[in-house]
């Protein structure tokens, strides 16, 4: 990210990864279990790593992980067509289980939230004064995440 805020070429940067990938998926010859596998093992993985400390829309991750999709569709032997909701779905939930970049930042960030609020280090403190500020602030009584949602 840049110092300015901007993510233009972080964007661009990932996109290129999956552009290539996607490349070399179609040029060569796997069976549908290795595009399958390549898609989770490989580009996946790779576009997962740097996703905690992004802040990417769900529209600027869909752009990022599109090529890939598009080469690894075929490959696997998945229709083109299927919707994206039953694509990106779990498999538990009767899903495909394709990597969906937005809900992976969004269970990466807050799982290291999580993991720093139970470490003894300053950033911890840090985190618990500002919950408990935005508990202040918001007019929330007691503890946050006691609180009923929904």
């Amino acid at each position: 990210m840049a110092p300015n805020g901007s993510k233009e070429k972080m964007i661009a940067e990932m996109r290129q990864s999956a552009v290539e990938w996607g490349a070399k998926i179609r040029r060569g010859r796997p069976s549908q279990e290795e595009a399958w596998q390549a898609l989770h093992s490989t580009i996946a993985a790779k576009l997962k790593y740097p996703l905690a400390a992004c802040t990417f829309t769900e529209r600027e991750c869909i752009s990022i992980m599109a090529p890939a999709i598009r080469a690894a569709l075929p490959k696997s032997g998945i229709s083109r067509t299927m919707a994206s909701s039953v694509r990106d779905a779990p498999i538990t939930s009767g899903g495909l289980g394709f990597p969906n970049l937005y809900k992976l930042m969004g269970t990466l960030r807050t799982a290291l939230l999580v993991n720093q609020c139970w470490q003894k280090t300053p950033t911890r403190h840090l985190l618990h004064t500002c919950i408990e500020d935005m508990v202040l602030e918001t007019g929330l009584y007691g503890l946050l995440w006691h609180q009923k949602y929904g």
